[in-house]
């Protein structure tokens, strides 16, 4: 005997949200060129700190982007395919222990891992589709507990936001923009520019010492001589001027990292708020400082959760 399980009018029953994502999720959007992202997202991690899960489109980004903000002083881990699994886990447990952390990865985090207590998702890019939005947002807003997603949007990426919210049934208007301290990200923008100029140097000279320490063993191995005009790699020992080259170019660098740590240092100060004279005519700012409402990193203004910015947008 066989059942028939066939339904001619089956009921369908959906739960997914209206929207594609909970009610308890607070979704935001900046509006930048796509060079500026950088300073956006160290703006947003700097004013808002917290468990934050940012999402990039491809591993080559990720291996941009995370020695940048390692330059930044900012606590950030990788995740993504071409990691091994050991590596993988370890930068998960790093991510879950560390307060105050970042985990830069690819979808690889979005689906099927356990990543508990994530405040903040920053959709680096605009996702290709409404599924991946919806399921890299779903890192937060867990268990009925509040969370935040923000789009970064560059100029090229306007249609394809426009095309994503439609997908889900809603507007452009549907996402709010995030309130913003322009001054602040104008002068964090030096920052975010000496440490690129930083990871380039480092970038490449890094490069070129595997390049050569590899050829050198390969060569080696099979006891063979390396030609420099074969392999267009000069030998500083035997080439003055490239030793004295590189030699500079370390320098230069040095001095671009010491600059940096100075700014590090410094205090960011809101504006209308002098640093020296914080104590005159400003009194609102020192019991602020004192009572642990005043921002730790920025000077004139409170502490506050993301989810503010967008309310009083």
């Amino acid at each position: 005997m066989r059942l028939d399980f066939r339904d001619p009018e089956p009921v369908v029953v959906d739960l997914s949200p209206d929207k594609g994502v909970v009610s308890t999720l607070q979704e935001s959007k900046v509006q930048c060129t796509t060079q500026d992202k950088d300073v956006y997202l160290y703006y947003f991690l700097l004013r808002y700190p917290g468990k934050t899960l940012v999402f990039m489109g491809s591993i080559d980004g990720i291996r941009r982007l995370h020695p940048i903000f390692q330059h930044l002083g900012i606590q950030a881990f990788t995740l993504h395919s071409n990691m091994e699994q050991k590596q993988r886990l370890r930068n998960l447990e790093r991510f879950r222990s560390t307060i105050d952390s970042v985990l830069i990865a690819t979808d690889v985090a979005a689906r099927g891992l356990d990543i508990p207590s994530v405040d903040h998702v920053i959709h680096y890019q605009v996702p290709r589709s409404a599924d991946s939005y919806v399921h890299r947002s779903g890192r937060t807003a867990r268990a009925k507990q509040s969370g935040f997603s923000l789009l970064l949007v560059g100029p090229d990426e306007r249609k394809a936001m426009r095309l994503l919210l439609q997908s889900l049934g809603r507007a452009e208007d549907d996402i709010p923009d995030l309130q913003l301290d322009l001054d602040i990200i104008d002068r964090l923008k030096h920052r975010v520019s000496l440490a690129r100029r930083i990871d380039a140097v480092v970038h490449k000279h890094t490069k070129a010492d595997h390049e050569k320490n590899w050829l050198k063993q390969a060569a080696k191995d099979l006891d063979v001589e390396i030609d420099p005009d074969f392999v267009h790699i000069e030998d500083e020992d035997g080439d003055e001027r490239a030793y004295r080259k590189k030699k500079k170019e370390k320098e230069d660098a040095a001095a671009l990292k010491r600059e940096l740590e100075f700014l590090l240092k410094q205090p960011l100060v809101a504006n209308g708020v002098r640093a020296k004279y914080i104590t005159s005519g400003a009194r609102s700012v020192v019991d602020n400082l004192i009572s642990g409402r005043g921002h730790e990193k920025i000077v004139g203004v409170n502490k506050a959760a993301a989810i503010e910015a967008v309310a009083k947008a």
